[in-house]
């Protein structure tokens, strides 16, 4: 089942740009990746395959409303062969779009809604047999506000609200399943965020009560709707003349009408930043601790762990950690900056991922250069290779 990042992305980004008043601009943003395998499974089946992405986007801003539209486009083709069995090939494509808006009416209210609408296929193909064909339909729709209700002298409390529903369906064949998903989500939260100033230091204690209704799980075969309550905290400290941040975020659910759901996450992130020009050393290390036996939680969080069916074992090891190392240089008279970095990660099944690349920053411009190799112990060795690219087309 394809995961909707794109979601994701488009979110953080209208969130990001409601925050408040922006100058008029309008930018242009877009990447390509492509990755392939050449592994043999414990069953002795080998696969191999070649993976394209790409997506574009445009958002143009101003005063306080921003108003984007981006695009995306996947196609897999995955080659089986086994000696046991029919050799053939699986391909899936999907095309999509989506338009969103953000708007800050008032320096305490942000509003942000988004749609996403996707379409495809997905073909298999058996050695010796006729090819089966299918079509697949993918939407999302996602909207939230928040108001600041109380601010005074550095503390801020505000109520919260999201909605959001996807639906995936691919049409039944003969000889191929329908398959369709529809999980949803409606939050109302309350949040209150303290800002401590102690000269270049500061501390920033944060608490989030939320009521939740969870409906559609694919999981459970479209049950209906499930109230629950979670309570996240977190507790922030950033020195600003060393560029150190120490983030320590938690997230549980407290009660539920499911009573096998069983939700809990934690987090710290260790960030040391570069200076104000992004010249010098750059490096973060970020372990992550949680369970979760809801696979609606799974399907809507960007997660490569996705084919682990069982619940985390609780324990002092981190469930997931990533860590990144860069140096930033400035060339021509500081008109440039180029940042070479490492990355690596390893996620609860057993799985790594080891990258690097390269940054640069040319006036209102950024390029990054990425390449990885994934790989797992459930899944074959991913090599992906991404190209990104930001810039302003106007101000």
């Amino acid at each position: 089942m394809a995961k909707p990042a794109a979601h994701h992305a488009a979110q953080n980004k209208l969130m990001r740009a409601a925050q408040g008043p922006t100058a008029t601009r309008a930018s242009r943003c877009g990447d390509a990746a492509r990755c392939a395998a050449l592994p043999e499974t414990d069953s002795q089946m080998e696969l191999t395959g070649n993976a394209y992405s790409g997506w574009f986007g445009m958002d143009y801003a101003w005063r306080r409303a921003t108003l984007g539209l981006a695009g995306a486009f996947n196609q897999t083709r995955t080659a089986f062969r086994s000696a046991d069995a029919p050799n053939g090939n699986v391909t899936a494509q999907l095309g999509s779009f989506y338009p969103y808006l953000a708007i800050a009416p008032h320096e305490r209210v942000r509003i942000w809604a988004l749609a996403g609408f996707g379409w495809g296929m997905l073909e298999f193909e058996e050695q010796d047999a006729a090819g089966v064909q299918t079509d697949l339909t993918m939407q999302v729709y996602a909207g939230g506000i928040s108001t600041d209700i109380l601010r005074s002298r550095g503390f801020r409390l505000a109520v919260k609200s999201d909605v959001s529903q996807a639906s995936f369906r691919t049409q039944g064949q003969p000889d191929l399943p329908a398959v369709q998903a529809e999980p949803g989500r409606f939050r109302l939260a309350l949040e209150s965020q303290l800002n401590a100033n102690f000269g270049s230091a500061s501390l920033s204690p944060s608490l989030e009560a939320a009521m939740r209704v969870d409906y559609g799980d694919a999981a459970s075969g479209g049950r209906t709707a499930d109230l629950g309550m979670e309570i996240g905290g977190g507790l922030m400290y950033q020195h600003r003349k060393l560029g150190l941040t120490l983030d320590a975020q938690g997230r549980v659910l407290v009660v539920h009408q499911d009573s096998s759901a069983q939700e809990w996450g934690a987090s710290f992130l260790l960030r040391i930043a570069p200076d104000t020009l992004g010249r010098g050393m750059e490096a973060s290390l970020k372990p992550s601790w949680g369970r979760t036996q809801s696979e609606r939680e799974r399907l809507w969080r960007d997660d490569s762990n996705l084919g682990t069916s069982q619940p985390q074992e609780t324990s002092w090891q981190p469930d997931r950690i990533s860590a990144e190392l860069g140096y930033g240089v400035s060339l021509w008279n500081e008109r440039a900056l180029i940042t070479p970095f490492a990355t690596w990660s390893m996620g609860e099944s057993g799985g790594q991922t080891y990258g690097g690349g390269t940054r640069l920053k040319l006036g209102d411009m950024k390029l990054e250069l990425t390449g990885e190799q994934q790989t797992s112990p459930l899944a074959p060795t991913d090599h992906r290779f991404s190209l990104h690219l930001s810039m302003p087309l106007g101000k």
